[in-house]
Order: structure tokens, then sequence, then C-alpha cells
């Protein structure tokens, strides 16, 4: 028996027609053994049937080795790295189930990390060395709707998981403020301090505009500022006196145009 640099064999004594024992506990580091041959070229036709075959003569049987390669899967979910050893020319079969990422999706196993161009299919593609594989992870992604509230169309924004919406900018509705964001269930949502984890809907809510109502009575009696909120009507000031004067009305602008007359029944 030639081992072909494996564990050494002892010769074997035996009498024409009959059987070669295998031989046993056969190894060499980095192979695994496929077989025995009759010629040192290792021709598939003379590999040695150790069931079958029986001796006719004088024979010296070749060891095949076929080397065996560590695959190491990288998941790069904080999980342990995963190794499998994998004859020369076979396919990894990787680790089962796949891995899973909370929040994310398995694209594929690639050879560089980071950079992703070099993408591994284990059904396809034999390994022939060493490899280190990197699990690539693709975030899932939410979409958030904004219901302004304000006559302007919805806001849509994709958010990928764990990350925070950043929401329409330069909000404006006439008569108000902008208040805060809430859910569908009424509970106040921060924008900057709640990660996404779902799709979801999020409305405005509006106060309105504190304004503050100044009279201007041109030497005449003077009349307190009165606090009001936007859409509320000014209340008409009363006992308002200038001698030699009767009051024709009010103004929003100094020239007294007739068109900027304020209507306190109205306006």
């Amino acid at each position: 028996f030639d081992s072909k640099g494996g564990t050494a064999v002892s010769p074997q004594s035996k009498v024409c027609g009959d059987k070669v024992d295998a031989p046993s506990g056969v190894t060499k580091d980095g192979y695994t053994l496929e077989g025995w041959y009759t010629d040192e070229q290792l021709t598939p036709t003379k590999k040695w049937d150790f069931d079958n075959n029986t001796l006719t003569e004088d024979i010296t049987l070749y060891a095949k080795w076929i080397a065996l390669h560590t695959v190491t899967f990288h998941p790069n979910n904080g999980e342990s790295d995963f190794t499998e050893t994998v004859e020369d020319g076979k396919f990894a079969n990787g680790p089962t189930p796949t891995p899973s990422k909370t929040g994310f999706t398995f694209d594929a196993w690639y050879t560089d990390d980071g950079a992703w161009n070099d993408k591994w299919d284990l059904a396809t593609r034999p390994v022939t060395a060493d490899v280190d594989l990197y699990a690539k992870w693709d975030p899932i992604t939410y979409t958030v709707t904004f219901h302004l509230d304000n006559g302007q169309p919805d806001y849509i924004e994709t958010v990928e998981h764990g990350k925070t919406a950043k929401g329409p900018q330069d909000l404006a509705k006439d008569c108000s403020n902008f208040a805060y964001w809430n859910t569908s269930d009424g509970h106040e949502w921060a924008l900057d301090s709640n990660p996404v984890t779902q799709d979801m809907d999020l409305y405005a809510i509006w106060v309105l505009k504190a304004v503050t109502v100044t009279f201007d009575s041109k030497g005449g009696t003077a009349v307190p500022p009165q606090s009001k909120v936007c859409g509320e009507k000014v209340a008409a000031p009363t006992g308002v006196t200038k001698a030699g004067y009767t009051l024709e009305g009010w103004y929003t602008d100094e020239q007294l145009t007739p068109a900027s007359k304020w209507d306190f029944d109205n306006s």
C-alpha cells in the first residue's frame, strides 16, 4: 500500500483469488481518503473494489486523497461563527437554519465583508480553498405616513427598522402652530427619540396661535390690549372718547385705508 503521505499501511499476504482487506485508520492531515487505486495515476477505472475484486498477482494499491477545506461562516448578527469542513470541489451547506437578525432580512453570503461585491452561491460555487463567508443583511423598511391636517397631501417616508423618522419640514397651517405628532391610538410620538419598528400613521396636532390685539386710539381714551387665539373675534372697545371728535371706526393700517377697516361683527 502506498498511502501517499498518509498513515503507513502494512502489506498483506494473500493467495490468488483472495480479497484484499480494506485498511482502516488511514489518515492524512487536511485530507480525506477517497479510495485506493491500482495505478499511481489514480485512473477512475483502476479504483479497487474491496468488496468484489480478487487477487491474481502481486499488486500495489495507491491512496487517493481529497483536500479538505474549512469554510468559516460569519453570521454578523452577534452569534458565534459556524465552521464547516468541505471536500475539495464540493459545495458547502452552510449553517442550518439560516441565521436571523432582528429587523433585517438575510441577503446572501459574501467573501468581502462590507464591500459586498463577491457573492457566494452555496449551491453553485464549489469550495477549492479555505474561505471566510460573511452574512449580508438588508434592513427591513417601514412606511410612515404623516397626515398633515393642513390641506396638503399626506407625507410618506420610508424608514429602516430601528431608525427614527425625520418627518416633513416647514409645516404650516393658517392660524395654527404645529404642536406634535400623534399615533393612531392617541399617543404623542417624538420623532427624534422613538425608533420605527412597523408601518405606522402619524397625525399632526395643531394649536391655535395666540395673538395680541393692540389699540392705538390716536389721542383718544387708552384701550388695553386683548389676548386672543387665532380665529376669535375682537371685542369692540367701549367708552373710547376724544374731545371734539366722534369715533368712526378701527383700521388695521395707520393710513386708515377703507379696505382695512375692522368689522368687529365678522372679522
